[in-house]
């Protein structure tokens, strides 16, 4: 599948279908159901679309709640210092959102960085705890650089599969 307005094909499972700001309440029922989670989602997604206009967003059909937030940016070449120091951030931001909301509480990130001759992936997991309908979600984020671009992928999902192996199959022309 290509990606909105870019040069950039990744095969995506055919349960996947494409979304957006303006329907994701549609295409996510669960979300219309908890107006406080859909207008979390609405404002991330607002956000993200001002650094990329054209940020491709898909739902997992086949669950209940699997969201993939794909945004390319300018081309950055990661190493394992900055690896560590993004983690580090990352971990700092998940302190100030438990202490400001006791409701939620964030597993450790499981970090990795892997690697070919074609593409660089950082990939960072995290377990969020919803502690008031014992719920969990699974962020991830990943970032994957190749030859000319870098693209930063959002996964949120009900369980810890991982849209990773769909990043390998990334493709420009």
């Amino acid at each position: 599948m290509r990606l909105d307005q870019e040069n950039i094909e990744l095969r995506i499972p055919e349960n996947f279908k494409r979304s957006s700001r303006y329907r994701i309440k549609a295409d996510l029922p669960i979300l219309a159901r908890d107006s406080a989670q859909l207008r979390l989602v609405q404002n991330s997604l607002e956000i993200l679309e001002l650094e990329d206009s054209e940020i491709d967003v898909f739902v997992d059909s086949s669950k209940t709640y699997r969201l993939i937030i794909i945004c390319n940016t300018e081309r950055i070449d990661f190493n394992s210092s900055d690896a560590s120091t993004l983690k580090t951030q990352m971990k700092t931001n998940n302190e100030k959102i438990s202490l400001s909301d006791s409701d939620i509480e964030f597993g450790e990130i499981t970090a990795q960085m892997k690697g070919n001759s074609e593409y660089k992936l950082a990939s960072y997991i995290t377990e969020i705890r919803n502690i008031l309908d014992n719920s969990t979600v699974y962020k991830s984020i990943y970032y994957l650089t190749g030859k000319a671009y870098t693209l930063v992928v959002y996964e949120f999902s009900e369980d810890e599969e991982s849209f990773e192996k769909y990043l390998w199959t990334t493709r420009t022309g």
